[in-house]
């Protein structure tokens, strides 16, 4: 069959090979469910082109050692018509059931082994169908790193099972022993229970150390899975616990050097690849287990008070806290760059966003400046207007003193004269407050100051203001207010401001027009959206179609001393009050300008707001 084999293992089309998965172990035990996988895909990647077949046993001999006699005849009836290429054995009771029934089952089909112990399988002196990989524990290591991380440690206690799979790596630890320093006791624990290691190892000092190796029964004869009892003893143990299985890793034990299973497990797969390509295992060697490495648990670490600079730079430290610096370093530092950049950028842009700050701070400020300039310079042109309205009271307060002071010395009895004349002395005087007060609200520099303003009041003053200005240009000044009394959230001034550039150029505008037809009107109109029209009229020239789209630029003006900047001014004021405005040519000739400001909150809702701040 092996000639057979060997002629096929390159012939396309093929049958694919057999082989036998023979687990002397229980086979949902951790050890196996890591390595299976391993083995089987390994095996399939590296037959190809040839196909390989997986059949499967476990022979479960640790926990039940007495059916063995009757597994034959059901293993030999099973196979007797399933021929087998490779029979591949899982510890030692497996390897040594497959070699005592190699030819009464499997037609002396060739074993290869795996997970067993090095002093378990006599040497290959004389001819054998059986070749493997060994699986080793690297106790040096082991015991290195404990001297490592206890450096103080004077006991060592190695803990296992009863079975022969359990005593099998006891003894290959005995040779061993001699590695260990001398003042360290060692001691063999494999007749107790579970239980009864735990409630021992509870009572250990820190300076003693703890082997654990396996333990499938225990004792008392009940069987455990190892992994189980590797957790109880970790979780008692008053003293740090190490392993040899990567299995018992997570259990709560510190770690030790061990064997990788899927090393094992890789290596077994080429192994047994070679053999089934040869036909048969005869003479090829032995494989030696594959190199083992330092695993530690973090967490145990801590359990343990041992410090993490203890530990050999070359171990693998597994659990550590989730760190995403050292879980995903590239990209942690593409993170990083990219956070710095950010940082850099928002610095950057705060730094930014304070100049821009500054810069609106004194641009506000040079606004306030050019609208106080604005104002002055239209105070200016209307100076002769304002000496005649200050004059006339004061002309006539005059004239009615002397009067008094005439009649108080020709007939003293005339007291109720007197008193009439005092009164128009003091109307005369309130006219002239009124004239200043005006005229300073106008011309002081101050800051902007909202509040509920009358725009029927605000078309009053001005046009109480440019009066005698009207009558100078003969101008006829009308205003048509809106009964409801409208009201705007505004800075009063400023809104005074607005209408009087608006009159002033509406008269401008009418200095060729008839001195019959020069009417300018002032209105006050609420709309139908609630808003308020403050409008002004003229008869003027009107506006060209072609200036409407620069009407109310910076530094344009048609008149020829003009700065141009008066009705930019406006708008600027019209737009920081949230309003707008436009200017549309009359039917009849002349233009009309309109602005258009949100009226004030109902007095309630007003209330309401200053109670919420």
């Amino acid at each position: 069959m092996g000639v057979q084999a060997a002629d096929d293992a390159g012939r396309p089309g093929a049958p694919p090979w057999r082989v036998l998965i023979l687990n002397g172990a229980d086979v949902l035990i951790p050890f196996w469910l890591m390595i299976d996988p391993v083995l089987r895909d390994s095996m399939v990647e590296m037959a190809a082109p040839r196909k390989v077949e997986f059949l499967g046993e476990a022979l479960d001999l640790t926990r039940f050692p007495n059916l063995e006699t009757d597994l034959v005849p059901l293993l030999k009836k099973k196979y007797s018509e399933q021929p087998i290429d490779l029979v591949m054995t899982v510890g030692a009771p497996a390897l040594e059931f497959a070699k005592k029934y190699q030819d009464a089952i499997w037609r002396g089909a060739p074993i290869v082994f795996m997970v067993v112990p090095a002093g378990a399988v006599p040497d290959q002196s004389g001819p054998s169908n059986v070749t493997g990989v060994h699986y080793d524990f690297d106790v040096d290591g082991t015991i290195a790193l404990m001297s490592r991380l206890q450096p103080q440690w004077n006991r060592l206690l190695v803990v296992g099972g009863n079975s022969a799979f359990d005593l099998a790596w006891n003894a290959h630890l005995l040779p061993h022993a001699e590695h260990v320093p001398q003042r360290v006791k060692v001691e063999y624990l494999n007749d107790r229970t579970p239980e009864e290691l735990a409630a021992l190892l509870a009572r250990l000092p820190r300076t003693a150390t703890v082997l654990y190796t396996s333990m499938s029964r225990d004792a008392s004869g009940a069987t455990h899975t190892p992994r189980d009892v590797a957790g109880v003893l970790a979780r008692a143990s008053d003293a740090p616990v190490y392993a040899m299985f990567p299995t018992m890793l997570g259990q709560g034990v510190i770690g030790g050097s061990m064997t990788s299973i899927e090393d094992e497990g890789a290596a077994a797969a080429k192994l047994a690849v070679r053999v089934l390509r040869a036909g048969s295992a005869e003479g090829i060697p032995f494989e030696a287990s594959p190199p083992a490495r330092c695993l530690i648990d973090y967490r145990a670490l801590g359990r343990w008070d041992i410090r993490e600079s203890a530990v050999p730079d070359d171990c693998q430290v597994r659990f550590l806290p989730r760190a995403i610096w050292r879980d995903y370093p590239l990209q942690f530092a593409a993170s990083m760059a990219a956070i710095l950049a950010l940082t850099g950028l928002v610095v950057a842009l705060l730094v930014q966003r304070r100049r821009r700050h500054q810069a609106d701070l004194a641009v506000q400020s040079l606004r306030h400046t050019l609208f106080h300039a604005s104002r002055l310079a239209a105070v200016g042109e209307l100076t002769a207007s304002i000496a005649h309205e200050i004059n006339q009271p004061l002309a006539a307060i005059l004239a009615n003193a002397d009067t008094a002071r005439l009649i108080a010395e020709r007939d003293p009895t005339r007291i109720a004269d007197v008193r009439r004349l005092l009164a128009d002395i003091r109307a005369d005087d309130i006219r002239a407050g009124e004239v200043i007060r005006r005229i300073r609200g106008l011309v002081t520099k101050r800051e902007i100051e909202r509040g509920r303003v009358g725009i029927n009041d605000v078309v009053s003053d001005v046009l109480a203001l440019l009066r005698n200005e009207a009558a100078r240009r003969n101008i006829t000044p009308t205003a048509s207010l809106d009964p409801a009394k409208p009201e705007v959230l505004a800075d009063r001034v400023q809104l005074q401001q607005v209408l009087l550039n608006l009159m002033i150029n509406a008269m401008d505008a009418m200095a060729e027009t008839p001195t019959s037809k020069r009417l300018v009107a002032a209105s006050t109109a609420v709309l139908d959206d609630g808003s308020v029209e403050m409008a002004v009229a003229d008869q003027g020239h009107g506006i060209a179609p072609e200036n409407f789209p620069r009407l109310f630029s910076s530094f344009w003006s048609t008149k020829p001393e003009g700065m141009g900047l008066g009705l930019n001014i406006v708008q600027s004021i019209v737009e920081a009050h949230g309003g707008s405005i436009r200017a549309e040519n009359n039917e009849h000739g002349g233009a009309t300008f309109r602005v258009v400001l949100p009226p004030a909150p109902a007095a309630a809702d007003s209330a309401s707001e200053e109670s919420m701040e």
